[in-house]
């Protein structure tokens, strides 16, 4: 019977009646189970927080997200012909050229925290040509809040710097030529 002792009680009447595990001796083993597993979580919540971090984050709150778009001028992009658009010469997309060919559809986009730490990846959008303008967006989702320092790196680029209050505001990130 798995190990589960029954227990025969006579009551005043004097019939036997079997019951089974008195119901305090579940109450304090289920309490213990949530208890134990509470503590592991915490724990592990604790070990997942980067320095400086809030715990919250871990768990998917205190996070935001912020846009923002990579912007090349004249002569550091290339433009594509959109195959769909009529007339079939139609500009629509574009792409970097030269020294910013490294910035196109699927480019690497990462929000770091302090020393670096990935916080949160995502990948430029196709080029969308605005006034002249190679327009490449990006959207970070989830990028915990509460760290000090902010960089957005556009693939093997070096970092931008920003506060956290700025990392809630659109981003333009145009790149001066070498």
């Amino acid at each position: 019977m798995s190990g589960v002792t029954l227990i025969e009680v006579c009551d005043q009447s004097g019939s036997v009646a079997v019951r089974g595990p008195r119901p305090l001796r579940i109450i304090v083993a289920a309490t213990l189970v949530i208890v134990l597993a509470a503590g592991g979580g915490f724990i592990w919540v604790v070990a997942q927080t980067p320095t400086g971090g809030s715990p919250w984050n871990v768990l998917g709150f205190g996070s935001f997200r912020t846009i923002g778009a990579v912007m090349l001028d004249p002569g550091e992009y290339r433009p594509a012909l959109d195959p769909l658009a009529q007339p079939a010469t139609d500009v629509r997309e574009c792409a970097g050229d030269g020294e910013f060919a490294d910035l196109h559809a699927g480019t690497r986009v990462t929000a770091l925290g302090e020393a670096d730490a990935i916080l949160a990846v995502a990948e430029l959008g196709r080029g969308q040509l605005t006034s002249g303008t190679c327009m490449l967006y990006f959207k970070l989702l989830a990028v915990p809040a509460g760290h000090a320092r902010y960089g957005i790196q556009i693939g093997d680029r070096p970092p931008y710097e920003y506060t956290e209050e700025s990392m809630h505001r659109p981003k333009g990130i145009g790149f001066a030529p070498e």
